[in-house]
């Protein structure tokens, strides 16, 4: 949980930034037929942005992956753990018979 709530706050903070830093005015970029024509600042302020895009997707893989991991241990711990009652019960009978037998020692 806490490493699913450090990337996500990881992705706002550079999605938020990402507009702040631009140096390109993306107004002057021309489109003709499916390409578009933009300066070399625009150039490489958009392999900039790809580039944040594609660590931002293996960022989320990643926070997917440990959380996939976390919920596969937490099943197998609470399979190890899992006791039937009348084991839990007979613990507890056994832990009081052994305390009120023990404040009886002390008494002597």
């Amino acid at each position: 949980m806490l490493f699913k709530m450090i990337g996500i706050s990881i992705l706002t903070i550079s999605l938020l930034c990402s507009p702040v830093y631009s140096e390109c005015d993306f107004g002057t970029v021309e489109q003709i037929d499916d390409d578009f024509i933009y300066s070399r600042e625009c150039h490489h302020e958009v392999g900039r942005l790809y580039n944040l895009n594609v660590s931002q997707k293996r960022l989320i893989e990643i926070v997917k992956e440990d959380e996939k991991y976390w919920k596969d241990k937490a099943i197998e711990l609470k399979k190890q753990t899992d006791y039937p009652f009348w084991v839990a019960y007979g613990l507890g009978v056994i832990v009081t018979l052994a305390s009120v037998w023990a404040a009886g020692q002390v008494g002597r």
